[in-house]
């Protein structure tokens, strides 16, 4: 029962690693990328915006109507409506068009707001791609490390699997004491369950993985190890700043608005058809008219000065969050700088630690198969290399996720 078990803990742990396959985390971010509904989002208000600039393009064609009316006012021994004014009834049934004209400079303005809206919104997808590959990024390399913690645990129980038959031999041949055996035995089997949580760990990790990118899959895969530099900043405009010179066109545009609305507008127009008074006359009534209208605001009491100073103030807060925001990114950048560089010496203190460690244990492992070293001794010598193996991998998942930072700010 006791091998059984062993066999089935085994065989468990190394099913999956046996005919599991290999994926990148690139695959992980474009799975993330394709599947994210606030990137579907953004394609569809650029799809909407699009839209828009069409209804403006009609609004500025012929606009044609159909008007009719029957209207009749009765009257009773002289009471009802005056006649003078109502004529007794109205019949009307007439086709109008009106254009506006000269209004190229009016309407300019409103296609600006329009380009300006594409702007935000392909600005605001791309800067909503980069935070979902950060956290793609961020999930990957904790599910990295669950994986290398599994690898590893899982290169010790077979290291130690390896040394319990000769120990058992040794054991019997009086070389080493039964307690030795029985410690070593427990040694094996605190490997066992350790190797077995960190397959879970690791598990639990990669599902949060999937569902982050929108993967609906259960099955095992391995993650190669990810390739994370450090990338210089950004040649051309952040989308982070350039997020602020959009509101900055906005206002401007905003001004532009306010001013057309105080220019002379001009429109043409032009009906045709009946209108007439009495039923018995509709055949003399037929008709035609055409014009063209102009209005110009003369007096708003100063709502355009007003609208000037909000505006203005308006301005004056998007400055303030733009060199706020600049001023905190230029500190992250250098803090996350200056935390990578401590990383990496922390990185190679422990890498020093661990090869020393690994010398130990090849020396030891020839000693304790001769029977020249407690197997106490060695217990400890194994302990200490899993914890700087532990320690190791804790300290290089910081400088990526630390690397991961300074490329979202880079950016």
């Amino acid at each position: 029962m006791r091998q059984a078990a062993k066999l089935l803990i085994f065989f468990m742990l190394l099913s999956g690693v046996m005919h599991a396959q290999t994926r990148t985390l690139d695959f992980f971010i474009d799975q993330a990328k394709t599947n994210s509904p606030v990137i579907k989002d953004y394609t569809a208000q650029l799809q909407s915006a699009g839209l828009d600039s069409s209804l403006l393009d009609a609004s500025r064609k012929p606009q044609v109507d159909a008007i009719g009316m029957v209207m009749v006012a009765p009257t009773y021994h002289n009471y009802g409506y005056d006649g003078a004014v109502t004529n007794g009834g109205n019949y009307e049934a007439i086709a109008s068009v009106t254009q506006p004209i000269f209004a190229k400079k009016l309407y300019a303005p409103q296609y600006e707001e329009i380009r300006i809206g594409k702007e935000s919104i392909a600005n605001s997808s791309a800067i909503s791609a980069h935070d979902i590959s950060k956290d793609v990024i961020d999930q990957f390399i904790t599910a990295y490390s669950s994986f290398r913690e599994y690898s590893y645990n899982s290169s010790v129980l077979k290291l130690l699997r390896d040394e319990e038959g000769l120990l058992t031999d040794l054991t019997s041949h009086g070389i080493y004491l039964q307690t030795d055996l029985l410690s070593f035995e427990l040694e094996l089997k605190t490997q066992q369950v350790a190797a077995n949580q960190s397959y879970f760990n690791y598990r639990n990790e990669l599902g949060q993985l999937n569902i982050l990118c929108g993967i609906s899959d259960t099955a095992y895969y391995e993650l190669s190890a990810p390739s994370i530099e450090k990338t210089a900043p950004m040649q051309k405009v952040s989308p982070f700043i350039f997020q602020f010179a959009i509101d900055s066109f906005r206002l401007v545009n905003q001004r532009a608005m306010l001013d057309v609305r105080y220019r002379p507008h001009f429109n043409w127009f032009a009906d045709a058809g009946l209108i007439s008074s009495s039923p018995a006359t509709i055949y003399r009534n037929f008709g035609l008219s055409f014009g063209i209208s102009f209005i110009m605001p003369l007096y708003d009491g100063h709502q355009r000065n007003i609208q000037y100073q909000k505006i203005g103030i308006n301005e004056n807060i998007r400055m303030n969050y733009r060199n706020y925001f600049v001023g905190q990114q230029s500190m992250r950048v250098l803090q996350l700088q200056t935390q990578i560089d401590r990383q990496k010496k922390l990185v190679q203190q422990q890498q020093e630690l661990l090869n020393i460690s690994q010398q130990l244990i090849n020396a030891d492992k020839v000693l304790l198969e001769k029977g020249q070293l407690s197997v106490t001794n060695y217990i400890v010598a194994i302990k200490n290399h899993i914890d700087i193996q532990a320690q190791l991998n804790r300290a290089e998942v910081d400088e990526l996720i630390l690397v991961n930072q300074l490329n979202y700010w880079n950016w």
